[in-house]
């Protein structure tokens, strides 16, 4: 035995022994079938780290299909659940369940379920026929090469086995649930699997009722947060909801929006309550028109707004007049995103064409292939990087939602942020980056049965990590959500308002990732 396989051994015998009260804390989403509560941790046991020996049944056995599939099966996938519990009397008999999986040659998918008390099964029909696609695409990706499990087990509680056919032979490869390599959790998502995949759930820290608002101590310069206002002092007439989009660099200027009762947007001096320029709401055959983004130049001389039409609102803050365009800016855009710096833009032409803008030289840099429709942009912190989130209508009228990140200076696409379950998805929010930009948090759905969230991201991995859930159903309002400091605050469209400790979370998951086994 090697140095570093000792090592790994010892490590994975120290969290199951000092680390369950630890890993108790943490809240995970995927198991499909609660343990019996007759159940309890069980003990490290050696053989728990005996990769050959776990694996041999899985490596040598040939691939079956499972209730009423008789085809050729090309792929399986094998879930365990309950297998670092132990009963804690005569009953149960025992605590783990099997989920399988398997895909056969036609795109039929059938699944078996394996209790202690029961054999079950079922087929969840043939996958759609893009689903499939991109299906075969995967399996033949990963009959060639799977991604490499280093020849270990991942902990128990935390285990699922992919299996493919390659001719006469069986790969296979055991990954942990909670650090699926993202090929793998593709599969999870295109056949349809209800769990599999684990990751970290943060319930809200504080819930409230929008009448509440201003109990709750959130900054009144919080923006992207729809904030119900109070009735009026002298009068009691209700006031509208308003949101604020933009805030001048020395903080002297805000851009508010009021959604009802004479929508419209303003420009405003804070220090003297002086609107400098409003923009009513208005329809257009049917359709309300309003004003969607903001953002002031970073000497705060000009405002720029965009409108849901789409189009390019300019403004001297000065001279209170609309100006045409601003030196660096593309003719002809109807929307244009500007990184923090101003440097570079996101440049939407009226034919939805999308460029990478450099406004320093005032010249294209390259186009952007986003295949569908802008919702948002969101550039990190630091400008290195920009993620937009797109909507394409689909042929059957559905819809397909994406996630994806670039680099700033070139446009280089970088990567996908999928959500868990890959296409199985309402819709994605407005991406906000967090801290650093390492993480990337977005309105969300884990899966179609799943709980609506706002999702967390590691930008840098690609890979999904956790959800603020709470919301009982999903919101299209680009405004529910918002950071405020270190707390999130979302307003759900029940009206409650729902508030976490962020950076409590976000180094919770930074936390569970320094614990993977680093391996070669």
């Amino acid at each position: 035995m090697t140095t570093l396989q000792l090592l790994k051994i010892c490590f994975l015998s120290a969290i199951a022994s000092a680390g369950v009260a630890h890993a108790s804390a943490q809240e995970w989403i995927g198991q499909g079938y609660p343990p019996s509560k007759q159940c309890t941790p069980r003990p490290y046991d050696p053989k728990d780290a005996d990769y050959e020996s776990w694996m041999r049944s899985y490596q040598n056995a040939p691939l079956k299909a499972g209730f009423g599939n008789s085809k050729h099966v090309e792929l399986a996938l094998t879930v365990f659940d309950g297998d670092d519990l132990k009963p804690s009397g005569t009953y149960p008999l025992s605590c783990a369940t099997t989920t399988s999986i398997s895909v056969s040659s036609d795109g039929a998918v059938s699944q078996t379920l394996t209790t202690p008390d029961a054999v079950q099964g079922g087929g969840f029909g043939k996958l759609p026929a893009e689903s499939l696609k991109i299906l075969r695409s995967l399996i033949a990706s990963l009959a060639v090469h799977p991604p490499d499990d280093y020849s270990e087990l991942p902990p128990p509680g935390r285990r699922a086995v992919l299996q493919v056919s390659q001719g006469r032979r069986v790969l296979a490869r055991v990954y942990d649930r909670a650090d699926m390599p993202l090929s793998v959790l593709a599969i999870f998502g295109l056949v349809g699997a209800t769990h599999g995949p684990l990751t970290m759930n943060f319930p809200p820290n504080q819930t409230a009722k929008a009448d509440q608002f201003d109990e709750l101590g959130i900054p009144p310069d919080t923006m992207g947060l729809r904030r119900p206002n109070s009735r009026d002092p002298v009068t009691r007439g209700l006031q509208p909801d308003s949101a604020i989009l933009a805030i001048s660099p020395d903080h002297s200027m805000i851009i508010k929006r009021y959604f009802w009762l004479a929508g419209r947007t303003e420009i405003m001096d804070v220090q003297n309550s002086l609107v400098l320029h409003a923009v009513p709401e208005t329809f257009s055959h049917d359709r309300l028109i309003y004003i969607s983004r903001a953002w002031f130049t970073p000497d705060g001389r000009f405002a720029l707004l965009l409108s849901n039409l789409p189009s390019i609102l300019i403004y001297d803050t000065k001279t209170r007049q609309k100006v045409d365009t601003l030196p660096g800016l593309p003719s002809g855009a109807v929307a244009y995103y500007p990184s923090l710096d101003w440097s570079h833009g996101l440049a939407v032409s009226p034919a939805g064409k999308v460029d990478l803008w450099d406004a320093a030289a005032g010249r294209k840099l390259t186009a952007i292939d986003l295949d569908g429709e802008v919702q948002h942009v969101s550039f990190s912190p630091d400008d290195s990087l920009f993620a937009v989130t797109t909507v394409r209508q689909n042929n059957d009228q559905s819809s397909t939602f994406r996630l994806r990140i670039w680099e700033t200076k070139t446009g280089r696409f970088v990567r996908e942020l999928r959500s868990l379950y890959y296409f199985e998805i309402d819709g994605i929010g407005n991406p906000l980056w967090w801290g650093d930009g390492k993480y990337l948090l977005a309105a969300d759905r884990e899966g179609r049965f799943g709980n609506y969230v706002v999702g967390i991201w590691n930008a840098e991995s690609g890979k999904f990590r956790g959800g603020f859930s709470g919301c009982a159903d999903s919101t299209n309002d680009p405004f529910s959500v918002a950071l405020a400091g270190q707390r999130l605050i979302e307003r759900c469209p029940d009206d409650k308002i729902l508030m976490w400790d962020a950076a409590a979370a976000i180094n919770q998951i930074a936390e569970f990732e320094n614990s993977l086994l680093i391996l070669p």
